[in-house]
């Protein structure tokens, strides 16, 4: 792999990721360029395979690092602002609780699988038909003999429960997740 491929690969999720603990862009910016650096460097055949739980491990330090800078640098400008401590304190505890283990562990796996069995029939089918057999809208239309903006519908219908099941989990999923429904 290539450091423009790595770049091109995993810079826009990092963004996200970081972008959602930093709550800086530029901040953020900098973190992932950073990382993405540090990984390249320190990259070599042996951990090809692991260059996602690599990458994490990089990004959280890194926001790790900053957010308690940050706690820091309020704490001796006597700043007072609680709920602002407050928010960094529990950006932190996020970070510190959060292992490659878990953002890689098959909870993630049983959260969609549960969601989708939890849905009706006919949505988890339109659901399946679209996400994992590549069929279009019209396709399904045609096989269900319904609209596409029914399609649409259900597909929606899905994306919203398994929005709202993995919601604790969409920073992490937003750079690892390879499966296409947010």
């Amino acid at each position: 792999m290539t450091f423009n491929e790595l770049y091109a690969n995993y810079y826009s999720k990092a963004l996200l990721f970081v972008k959602s603990y930093t709550n800086d862009v530029s901040e953020a910016e900098d973190i992932v360029s950073e990382s993405i650096i540090t990984v390249w460097e320190k990259l070599d055949e042996s951990r090809q395979d692991r260059l996602l739980p690599f990458l994490f491990t990089v990004l959280r330090n890194k926001c790790l690092d900053y957010l308690k800078s940050q706690r820091v640098k309020t704490t001796v400008k006597n700043e007072s602002n609680e709920d602002f401590l407050s928010d960094l304190d529990l950006r932190i505890m996020a970070l510190n609780d959060t292992t490659e283990e878990k953002v890689f562990s098959t909870e993630i796996n049983e959260i969609i699988k549960k969601t989708l069995d939890s849905l009706p029939r006919k949505t988890r089918e339109i659901f399946n038909f679209n996400r994992e057999s590549g069929k279009t809208y019209s396709e399904i239309a045609r096989i269900y003999g319904i609209s596409e903006k029914s399609v649409a519908y259900h597909i929606s219908k899905a994306l919203k429960a398994l929005r709202e099941a993995l919601n604790d989990y969409l920073p992490y999923l937003l750079l690892f997740i390879s499966y296409d429904f947010f």
